[in-house]
């Protein structure tokens, strides 16, 4: 179960490695849904431009929190050990420029739909010291690629 492991294992689920892999815990995931929290360190923070962390990166949080409920669906129907790109974002809501350092971010994803091809995920992320908590909501879509390697 997600909720149950440490960042590491989560880690091992992750398509990135090291300081790239941003969530720390996994609240609570179903079927069609999944909520993670991260707390913001600038320290070390691999997204940091000169010592900020942009609202945009949020994206990222979320992409790899969708990574990890796939990795938890049973019969998503979802290809395995392929590459995964963000393939676009729709009705994004934005009011907050950075994330302060220290602050909890709390990530609440919502599967619209899955297939072989890709996913699209609602979100809404919320950080503790921001009023109202919501600092970023919208649409995201995951595509996989059918080639072996994309690097070239």
């Amino acid at each position: 179960m997600l909720t149950s492991l440490a960042r590491e294992q989560l880690q091992s689920l992750m398509p990135h490695e090291g300081r790239m892999c941003l969530i720390d815990r996994v609240v609570s995931v179903s079927n069609d849904s999944i909520t993670v929290v991260s707390v913001i360190s600038l320290t070390g923070h691999p997204l940091t431009c000169d010592d900020s962390l942009s609202n945009y990166v949020i994206l990222e949080y979320a992409a790899q929190a969708a990574a990890l409920h796939i990795s938890n669906r049973k019969e998503s129907g979802f290809k395995t050990g392929v590459h995964v790109f963000l393939a676009a974002v729709k009705n994004m809501n934005c009011p907050v420029e950075t994330l302060r350092d220290g602050s909890a971010l709390t990530i609440e994803l919502c599967c619209l739909t899955i297939s072989e091809l890709g996913a699209m995920y609602e979100f809404k992320a919320g950080v503790s010291c921001w009023p109202d908590n919501q600092c970023m909501s919208g649409r995201f879509s995951l595509m996989a690629s059918n080639e072996v390697d994309v690097t070239e």
